[in-house]
């Protein structure tokens, strides 16, 4: 592994076009390009973004044409995903092939549970390279595969068929023109007490059997009028009556998508959503107007949910996903004695993590700030500043170096 520090390089390379061409030699040698950076208002720092400059300027992007690219960021995750989602878009201007970032909080490898975070993504990297690719057994599993499928839908129905002959695992079809869903959700707020919908169909059956009920998820529609066809929305809305409880957490999912172009960036964005705010593990969407070969991949998404089936990966929450659980937080907080099952399932899972229970760290940060106001500490501090506050991370590498 080559490793560049362009934060720190930035000033010499617009000096020296000889340190950037030496640079662009070990792109073409590479394998993977991994950019790491923290995120700064809402993207990469700037020193990244002027180096992205340099190679467009002095016409070098063809170094990374066809080379695989991922991303490692750190933040207390306040527009993150657009950080990614801008190496993203640079890395397909390029001729890039994108792997999932992980989008870490700055602490995250400081727990446990950050740390196989991060193992997680490691593996995911490993998988899509082909390094380590073995066949998962998934003869026991079992996936939903939720449509809105008709006669006439060939394209949909093609990718369906591809997808399954890919799969070992049991899959149950679920077709949302063929169940009893008399009306949509009608805002009666009965289930905030109940935890059930009033109107009696093949709803709620449903919701239990394919949805929670299930090893994975495969979502396979049709994008008409920038969305899924209304019955979708009418299946999406009567789940209101689960409230804002995550009921697939860690369940890998996956979409096909039949007329979905790449100009639906609000539907793809709300797909993303919906997968960070669920907390469950997006293995991809493929659509049969983005990408080329549509058939190669929907057997790779195939291949991925069964991985993922078998592996169970994980991944940090990103910005959708933080946000919009605080907001559903804040409310059930405020509406618990009448959002009662929101209530229970919340506290249940310890999900009311409001910052003043975080005592001591509140403390410190009163400590702290006393002691900096002396200019005496200050001037001692401050130089070694960011020295300090690595300090823990590279005793967690060094332990994690000496296990091997």
């Amino acid at each position: 592994m080559t490793c560049y520090h362009i934060g720190q390089s930035i000033q010499s390379l617009e000096r020296k076009l000889d340190k950037l061409t030496e640079m662009m030699e070990a792109v073409r040698e590479s394998d993977l390009v991994l950019w790491v950076y923290p995120v700064y208002t809402f993207s990469v720092p700037f020193q990244v973004m002027r180096w992205i400059e340099l190679i467009v300027e002095n016409n070098l992007q063809d170094a990374f044409s066809g080379k695989w690219m991922s991303q490692i960021s750190t933040s207390r995750h306040f527009y993150d995903h657009t950080a990614s989602r801008y190496l993203e878009e640079i890395g397909k201007d390029w001729g890039m092939r994108s792997i999932p970032g992980h989008l870490a909080d700055m602490q995250d490898l400081l727990k446990p549970e950050g740390q196989v975070r991060f193992e997680s993504y490691l593996e995911e990297i490993e998988w899509e390279m082909g390094v380590t690719k073995p066949e998962a057994d998934v003869s026991a599993k079992q996936i939903s595969l939720i449509t809105d499928l008709l006669e006439g839908d060939e394209s949909l129905k093609e990718m369906i068929e591809v997808y399954k002959k890919n799969t070992t695992a049991k899959i149950r079809v679920l077709n949302l023109n063929e169940i009893s869903m008399k009306a949509g959700c009608l805002g009666c707020l009965n289930c905030a007490m109940s935890g059930e919908c009033v109107i009696k169909d093949d709803f709620q059956v449903s919701l239990q059997s394919f949805v929670q009920d299930s090893d994975a998820i495969v979502y396979a529609g049709n994008v008409e009028n920038h969305w899924f066809r209304s019955v979708w929305k009418k299946f999406d809305d009567r789940q209101f009556s689960n409230g804002h409880r995550m009921n697939i957490v860690g369940r890998p999912i996956g979409y096909l998508l039949a007329g979905a172009k790449e100009s639906e960036s609000n539907f793809l964005d709300v797909l993303t959503a919906r997968a960070e705010v669920g907390h469950v593990y997006l293995c991809g969407i493929v659509s049969d107007q983005v990408g080329g070969n549509t058939t190669e991949q929907t057997e790779t998404l195939a291949k991925k949910v069964d991985w993922a089936m078998v592996q169970h990966p994980e991944r940090p929450v990103n910005f959708q996903g933080v946000g919009g659980m605080r907001v559903f937080r804040d409310l059930i907080y405020e509406s618990r004695g009448f959002m009662r099952e929101d209530h229970r399932f919340y506290r249940k899972q310890n999900l009311y993590d409001f910052p003043h229970k975080k005592r001591s760290t509140i403390l410190q940060g009163y400590l702290i700030g006393w002691m900096m106001k002396i200019p005496a500490i200050r001037r001692r501090v401050m130089p070694n500043l960011k020295k300090t506050m690595i300090q823990p991370y590279d005793k967690i590498l060094e332990q994690r170096r000496s296990k091997g």
